[in-house]
């Protein structure tokens, strides 16, 4: 097994904690200030002679096949869930097989992955039935988890295997190599997964909503004489 897993297992660690965190205590707030009024009265005070705008201001357009979208989207955290799960089996075998070793500096190792892939579980697992705001900020989560996995196992991989013996503090264990190499996959494939799932479906906005009646016709007369 590659050097620094021990360093790579605490940074995993502190990453479950801020995710954990900010889903937690983060969240999107809705919030619009208004000016007051110099209106007699509540019903003067009721509305802000300053807002202008209509409903079509707060729409970002309609989504295009939506359910189909959503049923997509609900595969590709399915599939993530099963992979974090593939992980998570495999930490545990070599949590296993350290415990049986006893070797206590590879059973903290592997007690920090194990947490790790668990919280990825739980995270992908939560947010297969999720919808729009949710979805998108369970895509991001995981998206950020398993690049950091990636990013750290890779380092790790392309890293001296004989570090300065002030910072060598992982002794050799005689779990499989294969099974380290096999994680490193998994959290790969769930990387490119997780960057690649759209955080909303497509979305279409009609011109008309946003270009007067008579732009609009001019530029279909445009399209069609150059058809």
């Amino acid at each position: 097994m590659p050097e620094y897993q021990l360093h790579v297992a605490i940074a995993l660690a502190i990453a479950c904690a801020t995710s954990l965190g900010l889903l937690v205590l983060a969240g999107p707030k809705d919030r619009k200030d208004a000016l007051p009024t110099t209106s007699d009265g509540q019903e003067g005070l009721a509305r802000d002679p300053f807002d202008v705008t209509t409903p079509e201001d707060f729409v970002d357009g309609i989504p295009v096949d939506e359910q189909r979208f959503w049923t997509k989207m609900r595969l590709r955290k399915l599939v993530m869930a099963i992979l974090a799960i593939a992980i998570l089996a495999i930490q545990t075998v070599s949590l296993g097989w350290s415990i049986i070793e006893e070797d206590d500096l590879n059973i903290l190792v592997y007690s920090l992955h194990a947490v790790f892939a668990l919280y990825t579980v739980v995270i992908a697992l939560r947010a297969v039935n999720q919808t729009y705001s949710r979805h998108a900020h369970s895509v991001i989560h995981l998206s950020a988890l398993t690049f950091l996995a990636t990013f750290l196992l890779t380092a790790t991989a392309i890293l001296p295997s004989k570090p300065m013996p002030i910072i060598s503090v992982f002794r050799s264990s005689s779990v499989p190599l294969a099974l380290w190499y096999t994680v490193y996959a998994l959290y790969v494939i769930c990387m490119a997964i997780a960057i690649t799932t759209p955080r909303g479906p497509p979305l279409h906005f009609p011109a008309d909503k946003i270009y007067s009646q008579k732009t609009v016709v001019i530029r279909i007369l445009e399209m069609q004489d150059a058809c």
